[in-house]
């Protein structure tokens, strides 16, 4: 076999093709410039195997594997024109994926700003935590809530699933108004004081080792600074004659909410 994927002289390109059964197949080929004709010219064009048009992952042909044995035993996907090795986690959650019903998904969902504060929530850890307060479902759920609320300007809870059919949550579904209830009142102060503990923790952490950093290097790093907002709401009412109008900290004798 003399198409091994590893050499740097050749510049292997992926395409798939459908045949009249239905059935997608992933081909691999190079070009080399035709100095008659003067264009470019496909020099060799070779079988890689057949395409999973559903998850995405290829069942790789056997003489593909034998002259490319790095593929053996690997969880292949053919993405944006090029094979990617998954790891076997990510293959078996890409595999659910698909076997989901999706029905009640729309056609056309935005993905960048809903996607952007997930990761965002990763990365910082919040997502890590709610999961340590609440656990891992009603944790996740309440992520999801946030970034609706967040991404919706506020909409009232009932609207969620509809938003939802729109909007890209990772591995979210539909909820109903009575779920979404029983989740927030999972809620209560003492897991709200917990979560925010944690978070103090992690931030704590964050600049501890951003300090280490810096004196390695001999720079200032600037002190960590800690804002706690106060702000409360004085009762209103037209009808009750002890209840009076009054902005955050005026008049310490009206209950506030």
């Amino acid at each position: 076999m003399d198409y091994i994927m590893t050499s740097e002289a050749i510049k292997w390109n992926f395409s798939s093709y459908t045949d009249n059964k239905g059935r997608t197949y992933i081909i691999s080929y190079y070009n080399r410039w035709d100095p008659v004709k003067k264009q470019s010219r496909v020099a060799k064009r070779i079988h890689v195997g057949r395409l999973n048009s559903d998850t995405g992952e290829v069942s790789l042909s056997k003489s593909f594997l034998e002259a490319n044995p790095n593929y053996v035993g690997e969880h292949v996907f053919y993405e944006c024109n090029a094979l990617v090795i998954r790891t076997e986690a990510d293959a078996e959650t890409i595999k659910q994926e698909a076997q989901k019903d999706l029905d009640w998904r729309c056609d056309c969902v935005s993905f960048g700003l809903t996607y952007a504060c997930w990761e965002v929530a990763k990365k910082s850890g919040i997502l890590f935590n709610l999961k340590s307060v609440f656990g891992e479902e009603i944790g996740t759920e309440l992520l999801r809530l946030a970034i609706y609320q967040l991404c919706s300007h506020s909409m009232a809870m009932q609207n969620y699933e509809d938003w939802l059919a729109m909007n890209y949550l990772p591995e979210a579904s539909p909820l109903s108004s009575q779920k979404i209830s029983t989740i927030l009142a999972k809620v209560n102060q003492e897991n709200i004081d917990q979560y925010f503990k944690l978070r103090h923790e992690r931030v704590t952490k964050d600049h501890l080792k951003k300090e280490e950093e810096a004196k390695k290097q001999n720079l200032q790093l600037s002190p960590m600074m800690m804002a706690i907002d106060s702000t409360s709401i004085s009762t209103w009412s037209e009808t009750i004659d002890n209840a009076t109008y009054g902005h955050a900290k005026q008049d310490d004798f009206l209950k506030q909410v």
